[in-house]
């Protein structure tokens, strides 16, 4: 019994071990970078019908393919985020099975007592020395922590290097897990605001199972578009105020592009601006036009008078004019803001604001992941050398070995050699 039971704990070790090895652990890898790349091909989160007229003719990538296996939906499926799972098992395994222990076998001291051991490093030398501890002051002075047991001596340096790919494991654990986090409690909303009015976050493009929607309103105060010299777009912006249930303002902000608003995780970004409605006074009534965004940045809308005539009212990006038509598309006036033609009055533009919404509870994790990638980074740069010295009695046996930067360990191991008989 007592066989069996060991035995089955050698299977399970061995079992443990192929998972966590280099091969498996590439080869998931590879497997999620294949997968990643339908996801970046195929647009992700559309309708049916937009699958079924894109992708029709296609043998391989046909449209019921990408809706059997998820590919519309693919990073929130759940075998791609099993498959993440299992990465990051793979990696926290490795990093608790191999990276931990071979840390504390760095920084255990292994004496040499056999000069036979010396033959297999990378530099060796026996040397007829009688004094032997006249090289510890010297290796300090080199920045190696030096220890010494009889007549033996060992001094090790860049110990800190050793730990760079447990950092790498620890960095990409947390990025997964902030974006597994972030797919099952965040959400993406897109909303269009017109001016001084308050809208509900709605329109969602994708929402996790886990997450809510807050329960907060937004409102758009003001809008303005700053331009060029030349008449071009600058930048454009988004006076929002933040309201809850009780209509009281939790949080007032002037967004632009690239310069969101962010509210106890809530984070408004401006994405886009257009035209809702024109107001006029007609013959002394106050009339709003509605719009209808025709093509890029120029929209239509229908301005008529008391006597019913129809005039086509025509406002382009830019040209901060509005040119009126009469019905057979002759232009007849050419109109700027707060000016007055004939008995026109054009006195507003009523705006709308693109803006997206979103919540990434797992970003920090992200962020704070990338930034430990970069410090490994770093660190990956630090040379960990060893330096073995024995005196057996009648001579004295002296070698070393580093794992990068060869050439400059080769010059101080030489001057460390010509050292010892100053």
């Amino acid at each position: 019994m007592r066989i069996i039971k060991l035995n089955i704990m050698k299977n399970s070790f061995r079992f443990w071990r192929a998972l966590i090895s280099l091969k498996v652990t590439i080869g998931i890898l590879l497997l999620i970078v294949i997968l990643s790349t339908f996801g970046s091909i195929v647009p992700q989160e559309q309708t049916i019908d937009f699958y079924k007229n894109n992708y029709s003719s296609s043998v391989f990538l046909n449209w019921k393919i990408i809706l059997a296996f998820g590919f519309d939906h693919l990073y929130s499926t759940w075998w791609f985020i099993a498959l993440l799972f299992i990465f990051s098992f793979n990696l926290a395994m490795c990093t608790f099975l191999q990276q931990l222990p071979n840390l504390k076998f760095f920084k255990r001291c292994y004496f040499y007592f056999n000069y036979s051991k010396f033959k297999n490093l990378e530099y060796y030398h026996k040397l007829g020395l009688n004094n032997f501890t006249k090289s510890i002051p010297i290796l300090k002075k080199q920045n190696y922590l030096v220890f010494q047991t009889h007549n033996s001596i060992y001094g090790h340096k860049g110990l800190t290097g050793r730990i760079a790919p447990i950092i790498v494991h620890i960095s990409l654990i947390l990025i997964l897990f902030g974006s597994f986090y972030n797919s099952l409690a965040g959400f993406i909303s897109q909303e269009i605001i017109t001016r001084n009015e308050t809208v509900h976050i709605q329109n969602t493009l994708s929402i996790g199972k886990m997450s809510f929607l807050p329960k907060v309103s937004t409102r758009l105060n003001d809008f303005w578009i700053q331009y060029t010299k030349q008449g071009k777009i600058k930048q454009f912006y988004s006076d929002l105020s933040l309201v809850n249930n009780f209509g009281e303002e939790n949080r007032q902000k002037t967004i632009s592009v690239n310069k969101p608003l962010d509210f106890k995780g809530i984070v408004l970004y401006q994405t886009d601006w257009g035209i809702s409605r024109l107001r006029f006074i007609l013959d002394n009534i106050n009339i709003q036009v509605p719009l209808q965004n025709i093509q890029k940045k120029q929209w239509l809308g229908i301005l008529w008078n008391n006597n019913m005539k129809i005039f086509p009212v025509l406002i382009t990006e830019g040209s901060g004019e509005l040119k009126i038509y009469n019905q057979f598309e002759k232009k007849l006036h050419l109109l700027e803001l707060n000016s007055f033609v004939n008995n026109i009055y054009f006195f507003d533009i009523i705006f709308t604001t693109g803006l997206q919404i979103k919540v990434d509870p797992g970003v920090w994790y992200v962020y704070f992941g990338f930034f430990l990638l970069m410090v490994s980074g770093i660190l990956s740069y630090l040379t960990f050398s060893q330096i073995w010295l024995l005196n057996n009695g009648v001579y004295k046996f002296v070698g070393g070995k580093t794992n990068r930067a060869k050439f400059n360990f080769k010059i101080m191991y030489s001057n460390f050699i010509k050292s010892l008989y100053k």
